[in-house]
């Protein structure tokens, strides 16, 4: 992370914040990566593995708090 203040984290998070049919808050981990400045989504993917692992460790059910998405991913220059 470069240090610069990209806004309130407030603010960030409610800008990317998904709600489904229920009400229910979810976030987009590939979203999330590009908020905390990320330079690649794969630098991200051991912060998921900790979070899962905390999970675990609370003797929280993983599925109960992350769900694997696939979404694609815009890639080339789009002709």
């Amino acid at each position: 992370m470069t240090g610069k203040q990209v806004g309130t984290p407030q603010t960030t998070f409610d800008g990317i914040r998904h709600r489904d049919e229920n009400g229910n808050e979810y976030w987009l981990a590939r979203q999330l990566a590009r908020v905390l400045e990320y330079s690649q989504y794969r630098h991200f993917l051991p912060v998921l593995e900790r979070a899962r692992e905390a999970c675990r460790n609370s003797d929280q059910r993983v599925e109960d708090h992350m769900e694997d998405i696939l979404t694609m991913v815009n890639i080339g220059s789009g002709a």
